[in-house]
Protein backbone atom coordinates (compact mmCIF):
# COMPACT_ATOMS: atom_id res chain seq x y z
CA UNK A 1 0.00 0.00 0.00
CA UNK A 2 1.04 3.19 -0.79
CA UNK A 3 1.82 5.84 2.10
CA UNK A 4 -0.09 9.12 1.97
CA UNK A 5 2.48 11.08 2.01
CA UNK A 6 3.60 9.80 -1.32
CA UNK A 7 4.52 12.01 -4.44
CA UNK A 8 1.90 10.02 -6.30
CA UNK A 9 -0.43 10.26 -3.41
CA UNK A 10 0.32 13.76 -3.31
CA UNK A 11 -0.46 14.68 -6.70
CA UNK A 12 -3.68 12.63 -6.99
CA UNK A 13 -5.52 14.49 -4.24
CA UNK A 14 -4.44 17.73 -5.79
CA UNK A 15 -5.39 16.73 -8.98
CA UNK A 16 -9.12 16.23 -7.50
CA UNK A 17 -8.78 19.39 -5.56
CA UNK A 18 -8.13 21.36 -8.86
CA UNK A 19 -10.77 19.11 -10.95
CA UNK A 20 -13.84 20.59 -8.30
CA UNK A 21 -12.70 23.55 -9.10
CA UNK A 22 -15.80 25.26 -11.75
CA UNK A 23 -14.23 25.43 -15.30
CA UNK A 24 -15.52 29.10 -15.42
CA UNK A 25 -13.99 30.30 -12.25
CA UNK A 26 -12.20 33.49 -13.12
CA UNK A 27 -8.91 33.99 -11.85
CA UNK A 28 -8.98 37.76 -11.56
CA UNK A 29 -5.38 38.37 -9.28
CA UNK A 30 -2.42 36.84 -8.46
CA UNK A 31 -3.90 36.43 -4.75
CA UNK A 32 -6.35 34.10 -6.03
CA UNK A 33 -4.29 31.49 -7.55
CA UNK A 34 -1.72 31.76 -4.46
CA UNK A 35 -5.53 31.65 -1.96
CA UNK A 36 -6.36 27.91 -3.90
CA UNK A 37 -2.71 26.96 -3.63
CA UNK A 38 -2.57 27.60 -0.31
CA UNK A 39 -5.64 26.22 0.69
CA UNK A 40 -4.29 22.53 -0.84
CA UNK A 41 -1.44 22.97 0.83
CA UNK A 42 -2.92 23.11 4.05
CA UNK A 43 -5.01 20.29 3.24
CA UNK A 44 -2.22 18.11 2.29
CA UNK A 45 -0.36 19.25 5.58
CA UNK A 46 -3.57 17.78 7.37
CA UNK A 47 -3.75 14.84 5.92
CA UNK A 48 0.05 13.33 6.14
CA UNK A 49 0.83 12.25 9.68
CA UNK A 50 2.60 14.29 12.17
CA UNK A 51 5.89 12.30 12.51
CA UNK A 52 5.89 12.04 8.71
CA UNK A 53 5.54 15.87 8.10
CA UNK A 54 8.89 16.56 10.01
CA UNK A 55 10.68 15.06 7.11
CA UNK A 56 8.66 16.07 4.34
CA UNK A 57 7.93 19.62 5.21
CA UNK A 58 5.93 21.71 3.33
CA UNK A 59 8.65 22.43 0.95
CA UNK A 60 8.37 18.60 -0.28
CA UNK A 61 4.44 18.71 -0.46
CA UNK A 62 4.61 22.35 -1.92
CA UNK A 63 6.93 20.85 -5.01
CA UNK A 64 4.33 18.18 -5.96
CA UNK A 65 1.29 20.28 -5.46
CA UNK A 66 3.06 23.27 -8.00
CA UNK A 67 3.22 20.21 -10.42
CA UNK A 68 -0.13 20.06 -10.85
CA UNK A 69 -1.63 23.66 -11.14
CA UNK A 70 -0.05 24.65 -14.43
CA UNK A 71 -2.18 21.53 -16.40
CA UNK A 72 -5.66 23.00 -15.03
CA UNK A 73 -7.66 25.90 -16.24
CA UNK A 74 -6.88 28.60 -13.32
CA UNK A 75 -3.33 29.92 -14.52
Amino acid sequence: MTSVSSASQIRNRTQLYLMKIPENTYIQKPQDIIALFFRQLSMEYDIIPEKERIGKASVYISKYVAKEFPFYNII
